[in-house]
């Protein structure tokens, strides 16, 4: 008898994060996979995942035994982080001792994946040979795990799905003093990770069209972020300020200097507000910088921690304006030159005007001008925001071309081409391994 599971590929994510429905960072991963059998969905991951639920039943967490001399690895590691408290503290503080500044550069420098290497463990065999995976969903990030699918797939003869959300093989240490030794590691591994693999599908059309050329090989499907669009339609909206108040309201993190462009939006509703506009500018984060945040306080922004992702839909239609807001920085906005936020499926499921303020090299911005939705202000202006801004407030009906783009981010449809993608690469492989016999001739 057939069975759900049969109709599914066994896919096993190869993601450095831990997938999971309390990280806002892999729901589109969450989103594409959520009709997935949990028998045939696995996951092996690395880093910390402490405090969030697995969305995958079977997951692998690289360790020690997994890494060549990772048990001196493990054994660095447990006495720096005595001393820096967390993983988190590590990365981001400055100073300390001679150590605690050593592990920092290694860590920052990437140098840290050439000496500690991924390797196949017999732990990490046999849980691989257990869930005898279909097909290896791949989107890479890590030299180490890019690494780690190739000498899968030549093990287990499994073929790779390569799917990333932003342009990683052109910036990952870019900015490392050790680049000169690292960033030819990093084409050569992610061209290989590219050409070898049987099934590649881009987050977005810009980056269809920009790995096509760059590696020389066809990319088979657009899949990006997405969102329920009749849910976040039909969602009931929630005000962040006063009705008669026109609201403009961002919902994201600030980091990668966004920060920067939502100071230059608390200056332009401060702008508009001296002009006897009422106008209030409602951010739902607080991870900029501890200046940014007084200044924009400063400004009369309303700033509120971030909600639970249930609660997006609402907020996001119950706004007057959505400000999507990039860094002017072209090395902070290089890494998602040709992605596309998670966020702008919500935003557009809202309805609601949009206003994007970045660069033009940000991919965000390219698409919006390429697809004709929301307004874009491309150049670092508090003059030039202002006035797009109060535009926006005169006559916001102008900035609402949403429709177009419904079924093309629709959760649905994307699942539907998500299983279509893979299953094909399923047959294939298996037609592959075990042809039709010839009949012998008579």
């Amino acid at each position: 008898m057939s069975t759900v599971s049969d109709h599914y590929p066994k896919v096993l994510l190869v993601y450095h994060m831990l997938v999971s429905e309390d990280n806002p960072r892999t729901q589109h991963l969450v989103a594409w996979f959520k009709d997935w059998p949990g028998d045939c969905l696995a996951q092996i991951c690395t880093g910390e995942t402490q405090g969030q639920r697995p969305f995958a039943k079977q997951v692998y967490r690289l360790g020690a035994k997994d890494r060549w001399f990772g048990a001196l690895m493990r054994y660095h590691r447990a006495r720096v982080l005595r001393e820096a408290g967390s993983v988190n503290a590590l990365a981001g503080q400055n100073g300390g001792t001679l150590r605690l500044r050593a592990a920092r550069w290694i860590l920052r420098s990437g140098l840290w994946e050439l000496a500690f290497p991924i390797r196949l463990s017999s732990a990490l065999k046999s849980f691989v040979s257990q869930f005898k995976p279909d097909v290896l969903y791949v989107q890479g990030y890590l030299l180490g795990l890019s690494q780690l699918a190739l000498r899968l797939r030549e093990w287990r003869l499994t073929p790779i799905c390569f799917h990333t959300a932003d342009d990683w093989p052109a910036y990952l240490y870019a900015d490392s003093l050790a680049r000169q030794l690292l960033r030819p590691v990093v084409k050569r591994i992610s061209t290989r990770l590219v050409r070898q693999a049987e099934s590649r599908i881009a987050f977005t059309r810009l980056m269809k069209q920009e790995y096509e050329a760059r590696y020389s090989a066809p990319f088979h499907d657009v899949i990006g972020p997405v969102a329920a669009m009749d849910a976040g339609a039909a969602a009931e909206p929630i005000p962040s300020c006063p009705v008669d108040c026109a609201s403009v309201v961002y919902a994201g993190s600030l980091q990668r200097g966004r920060w920067r462009s939502a100071v230059h939006m608390a200056r332009a509703a401060r702008a508009l507000r001296k002009q006897g506009l009422d106008v209030a500018f409602v951010c739902y984060s607080l991870d900029a910088p501890r200046d940014a945040v007084v200044e924009m306080r400063q400004l009369g922004t309303i700033l509120n921690a971030p909600v639970p992702i249930g609660q997006i839909p609402g907020i996001l239609r119950g706004a007057g304006i959505l400000f999507l807001p990039e860094s002017f920085d072209q090395d902070a906005s290089s890494w998602i030159s040709l992605s596309l936020s998670s966020k702008v499926p919500f935003y557009i499921a809202a309805r609601r005007p949009i206003l994007i303020y970045g660069p033009p090299f940000a991919g965000i911005v390219r698409h919006a001008q390429t697809e004709g939705w929301g307004r874009s202000v491309i150049q670092p202006s508090v003059d030039e925001l202002t006035e797009c801004l109060r535009q926006m407030v005169a006559d916001p009906s102008d900035c609402v071309h949403h429709d177009v783009l419904l079924s093309q981010y629709d959760v649905r449809g994307a699942r539907t081409r998500m299983l279509e993608n893979l299953r094909a690469l399923e047959c294939r492989t298996r037609a592959t391994r075990n042809p039709m016999p010839t009949p012998n001739a008579s």
